[in-house]
């Protein structure tokens, strides 16, 4: 017994091609036909994978996303066989749309100005801290297939704030990258990664808000420097942005609090990401 030829057919095939639930996505199927032909009897469990007939998980040769996922074999005498190899696929999920969305995070965060921009104080002026209230800030969601994980891309970006204008309108500092996530995955052939990216938003940035206050000051700008304890009897006093006393008593007064920002947050360009 000996395997005589493989042979393509030009009868028994078929194919299609429809337009996914994605934006630009497709899917498709298409049948190859072949005769297999011996010198004498076989089975047909031989037929179907004889030398010639392309294998599981082989691609098409006309479209490379569409793979052999399954082989029939059906006899036509007792020394030849029909063999139909069924193809089915979607094109590479690293060509569909990223998927964009909003959500929202809240948090509880400390304050120290009214609605009205004035800082909170006691009776006497002293500055009032504790006062907390619920922040409802807008995350965008971003999410597209990658070919492989993206350990650099989440040791660049993790826990930073942008350092350039994203989305049109939120200024340097206000855009911070949340924890980058990725999801393994595959399509039956092909293995890829779900990646997704949050970015938390904050109309007034992301840097530490104190009150510009110490235990010591300068008596003139530019001046050695003072225990506020040894000259004031207090332990601490507001400061003006040179270091001397605000309002001349280190007490709140005509002169607004000098307030502090020093970043929290690693400052970096997000659009390389090609998120936005």
């Amino acid at each position: 017994m000996a395997l005589v030829n493989v042979k393509e057919q030009w009868s028994g095939v078929s194919g299609e091609v429809e337009q996914t639930d994605v934006l630009g996505g497709q899917r498709g199927a298409t049948v190859r036909s072949f005769t297999v032909l011996y010198d004498s009897i076989e089975s047909h469990l031989t037929a179907v994978d004889a030398l010639g007939v392309p294998d599981i998980g082989d691609a098409n040769p006309t479209w490379a996303w569409l793979y052999c996922r399954r082989k029939r074999a059906i006899p036509l005498g007792p020394y030849i066989f029909e063999v139909a190899c069924e193809y089915w696929g979607e094109d590479s999920p690293l060509a569909k749309p990223a998927q964009k969305s909003w959500q929202e995070a809240s948090s509880t965060d400390e304050v120290d100005e009214d609605p009205a921009g004035d800082p909170y104080v006691n009776s006497v002026g002293d500055l009032l801290t504790g006062i907390t209230k619920e922040t409802a800030d807008p995350v965008y969601v971003y999410t597209r297939n990658e070919a492989s994980y993206p350990t650099a891309t989440m040791f660049a970006y993790w826990n930073t704030v942008n350092s350039d204008v994203v989305l049109g309108s939120w200024t340097a500092g206000t855009a911070r990258m949340l924890p980058i996530t990725a999801t393994r995955t595959d399509n039956g052939f092909v293995f890829y990664y779900v990646v997704t990216y949050r970015v938390q938003f904050r109309s007034l940035g992301w840097n530490v808000r104190v009150p510009n206050k110490g235990k010591r000051f300068r008596a003139v700008a530019g001046g050695p420097l003072y225990r506020v304890r040894d000259y004031l009897g207090m332990d601490t006093a507001l400061l003006r942005a040179n270091g001397t006393l605000l309002n001349g008593t280190g007490a709140t007064g005509a002169e607004a609090p000098v307030w502090l920002t020093p970043a929290k947050y690693e400052s970096v360009a997000f659009a390389p990401l090609g998120i936005f």
